[in-house]
C-alpha cells in the first residue's frame, strides 16, 4: 500500500490504524514544500492491508491519495 501525504499531522491517526502482522508492505509518499521533490519511505514489518483499512486512512485530514497494489 502507498499512502501519498501533504501535512505531518496524519502521520499519527495513520499509524494507528495500521495493524501489523499482515502480509503487505506499506509505503508513505511526501512532496517537498515546494512541491517538486518527493520523498519515500517503506515502514518497517508487514501489515494487514484491506479495502477497509483504504478507506479509512483516505478519510484522515492530511491523506492526498491510498494506492491498494
Amino acid at each position: 500500500m502507498t499512502i501519498f501525504v501533504n501535512e505531518q499531522k496524519c502521520l499519527g491517526p495513520v499509524a494507528k490504524l495500521l495493524q501489523k502482522g499482515g502480509n503487505g508492505s506499506v509505503f508513505l509518499v511526501a512532496k517537498s514544500a515546494d512541491g517538486k521533490d518527493e520523498s519515500q519511505i517503506q515502514l518497517a514489518g508487514k501489515y494487514t492491508l484491506n479495502a477497509d483499512l483504504v478507506g479509512g486512512i483516505k478519510s484522515i485530514a492530511g491523506v492526498n491519495d491510498v494506492e491498494l497494489v
